[in-house]
Parts: C-alpha cells; structure tokens; sequence
C-alpha cells in the first residue's frame, strides 16, 4: 500500500469515531409486472439482506421508497424482495433480488426479477450443505455467479422459474454445476373445473396471463412442483398431483 491510500484510509478512521466505515446501498425495487398490478395495484415489499456481521436482517418496504442497507461484504452475498398485497402475502408471488457485489454500483444496489432466481438458488445451494468433491467445497458464497448470468442470459424471454431451482441445487452440490440442468421441468396439460371468467396471473413474473372463458375448465401445463396463480376468484395453488383454491373475495380488479 502506497502512503497516498494509507493516509487516505487513515483519514476515513478518525473521521469515523476511530471506527471503519461500512458503505451502505441505496435499495432500488423493480416495477411489478403490468399483469399483477392490473389485478393486485401496488405492492409493499419485504426486504431481506444479510449485514456485515453475517447475520440475516429484513424489514418492510412500504411502495418503492426502499432504504440504504449494509451488507455482508466479505463475499458474494443476496439480497430479496418479495411483494406482497393485502390480498397476497409475501412469498405469494416470486421475489425479486440480487447478488452482491454484482448488482451494486455507484452507492446503488439495483434489484432485478431475474436476481431473484440467482438469491432462490443461492439459498438453495446453502441448504443442499455445501457438499464437496475432490476436496473443492461448493459453497454457494464462491459459486461461480458471472457464468451462471451468461446462462441465464441465454434464456432470455423464458419462464426461470419452470426450473426445479431445489434439485438443481442439490446436483451442483454433489457434482458441481451443469449448464444443460438449468432446464424447465417436464409438464402436463391438466384441465381444472375451477369456474372462473377472466385471466389468471402467475406467481412468476416472467409468465403471461392466462384468459379463462365462462364455462371452460381452466387449463394447466403443470409439473410435481407447486405453482400458483391468482384471479378475482382467489389464490390457487396447484401441481399435477393436487391443487386448492382459496377464495380470495378481496379481489375487486378486473384484467382487461
């Protein structure tokens, strides 16, 4: 270190108290999809970081006036927002995120629809135990995060969340990551007596709304994996082995 940056880095000591300054970013929330604020209006958000002391943080975000925040900056680490409605609690819908120091500049750190499936499979990978081979661990804080954009990039216009992001997770843990595994799940087309006359939104913000005719079942491409979707006539949770709708008569606003 030259005696210019010592100086420098001396200087922001005192000027701290005698403390190092931790930076903080300034939250920048991403639109909601037109199709879920047609339905739902604006959200609220809930947001979950982890701090410099590697200790998990959330608070709640009332519109986009989102705060500044401290994170962890030792290594990559994520960052989550999930909308939520006094009709559909948090974790209803798919959350937005990102990767930090990937998505931090300039005092911003700016979230992203498709940051939110980097900060599911970074928990994912942290919960599949960091398993190791060859003696390299695979921990999702060292995973190789600009490679993976590059792939997710090559996806652009897709549903990620069709993905099983859970055993995807489980595989790279025990065998390291496979590009050709980032793939959707096999589905089936169900049909559902559900009546209902208008759209059904999705959970997943990279999906199009689905139109419903008056007296038609509604139809589903789905998978072992529970979904969900929403309409003026509730929330309904649904996979190829089961599904449930909850009444929802809350819901006042009509997808044109």
């Amino acid at each position: 270190m030259n005696g210019i940056c010592a100086l420098a880095l001396l200087a922001l000591f005192v000027s701290c108290g005698g403390q190092w300054q931790v930076p903080s970013y300034q939250v920048v929330l991403p639109p909601v999809p037109e199709s879920w604020n047609a339905l739902l209006g604006e959200p609220d958000w809930r947001l979950e970081w982890i701090n410099p002391e590697g200790a998990r943080e959330n608070c709640l975000v009332r519109g986009y006036a989102a705060p500044r925040i401290q994170v962890l900056e030792t290594w990559a680490t994520p960052v989550s927002a999930y909308p939520f409605w006094d009709n559909a609690p948090a974790e209803t819908m798919k959350g937005a995120g990102g990767i930090f120091p990937f998505d931090a500049s300039g005092g911003l750190l700016c979230l992203s629809w498709q940051g939110g499936v980097e900060a599911a499979l970074y928990r994912e990978l942290a919960r599949a135990g960091g398993g190791e081979a060859a003696g390299t661990p695979r921990y999702p804080q060292y995973f190789n995060w600009p490679r993976f954009r590059e792939v997710l990039a090559e996806r652009q216009g897709e549903d990620l969340w069709l993905v099983d992001w859970q055993g995807l997770a489980e595989k790279t843990a025990r065998s390291g990551f496979d590009r050709r595994r980032v793939a959707a799940a096999a589905r089936e087309p169900f049909d559902l007596p559900i009546e209902h006359e208008g759209f059904w939104i999705s959970a997943s913000p990279f999906a199009k709304p689905l139109y419903q005719s008056s007296g038609a079942a509604l139809t589903l491409n789905l998978c072992g994996l529970v979904e969900t979707y929403l309409s003026s006539a509730g929330i309904l949770r649904c996979s190829k082995a089961a599904w449930v709708i909850t009444p929802c008569g809350g819901f006042t606003c009509f997808l044109r």
